[in-house]
């Protein structure tokens, strides 16, 4: 019976080491030959159309490593139906949401903290094509800045190839990140 108890605590052992020598590697790197970076077709444009916004995006590489999760799970359910762009919704959603530690953002955030939203765009869009989406997102959104001061303003992407053979699918996975402090009155 000791004998019983003594394997069965060792086989519970080896079980957890190896379902954490599973999360090896750098946390979200991206680890599939089909999620390519892909933020430097996107952010400058974005960037230049949003003027009247008055926020600029820079790369984050944490939020590259978070956003590349989501890239490297993604599956053919998750991207079908994006005429003009199409949010995370289910799982990629509540992924980016968990990585990140931020609330998810689809209109204009009402309090103060740190939101994040993904979309995504058809693989056969331009990168101008997807940054002026992007923008016009983010426009419909101006309100974003009306009592807050934006502290920390992160745009990445990645070009993601989903599925195999016939059923073969390139997209783009932008993901915008904005961390937001009230304005003190004057």
């Amino acid at each position: 019976m000791k004998l019983k108890k003594i394997l069965a605590l060792a086989l519970s052992g080896i079980l957890a080491v190896s379902m954490l020598a599973g999360c090896g590697g750098a946390a979200g790197s991206v680890t599939n030959d089909n999620v390519k970076p892909a933020t430097s077709a996107v952010i400058g444009s974005v960037n230049s159309k949003l003027d009247d916004l008055n926020v600029k995006f820079a790369s984050d590489s944490d939020f590259a490593s978070q956003l590349a999760i989501v890239a490297n799970s993604a599956t053919l359910s998750d991207v079908s139906n994006l005429s003009g762009g199409a949010y995370l919704t289910g799982n990629a959603q509540a992924a980016l949401t968990y990585v990140t530690g931020a609330k998810w953002m689809q209109s204009a955030p009402d309090a103060a903290g740190t939101y994040v939203c993904g979309i995504w765009f058809d693989g056969g869009m331009s990168g101008d094509a997807v940054a002026t989406a992007v923008a016009n997102n983010l426009n419909l959104a101006a309100s974003i800045t009306d009592g807050f001061n934006v502290t920390k303003s992160a745009l990445e992407s990645y070009k993601v190839t989903v599925g195999t053979g016939a059923s073969e699918k390139t997209v783009w996975l932008v993901g915008i990140l904005v961390t937001l402090e009230t304005k003190s009155a004057t």
